[in-house]
Formats: C-alpha cells, sequence, structure tokens
C-alpha cells in the first residue's frame, strides 16, 4: 500500500510537470518509514519473534 501511494505521488508530480512537487514524495518515504513502518516492525518483532525478523531479512521493506 506505502509503495502504490508513493507511485500515485511520483505520478501527480510528474503530471504537474515541475521538479518542486517531487520532494513530496521524499518527504513521504521518510514520514512513512519512521512513522508507521518502524514502530509496526517493533510490535512484529515482539508478537512474532525470530519467525519475523527471518521473513525480514528475506523481503523488502518497500515491497
Amino acid at each position: 500500500m506505502y509503495l502504490s501511494l508513493f507511485l500515485l505521488l511520483v505520478g501527480w508530480a510528474i503530471y504537474l510537470g515541475s521538479l518542486s512537487p517531487l520532494l513530496l514524495p521524499l518527504l513521504f518515504i521518510w514520514v512513512i518509514t519512521s512513522q508507521q513502518i518502524k514502530p509496526e516492525e517493533q510490535v512484529l518483532e515482539k508478537v512474532f519473534g525470530q519467525e519475523y525478523l527471518s521473513y525480514k531479512q528475506k523481503v523488502r521493506r518497500w515491497v
């Protein structure tokens, strides 16, 4: 879902035809990673332990 929102923002920036809107997707990546993804990963590590850590090594974060 995060990847699709990122791609939507990139598409919108391209549609607008200026370089300044390309800052929004970069800001989105930073905010989503620091405020949403990392806290979710911490909870998943607590709940599922080593099983989640093994999964995390096999699968990239932004797939």
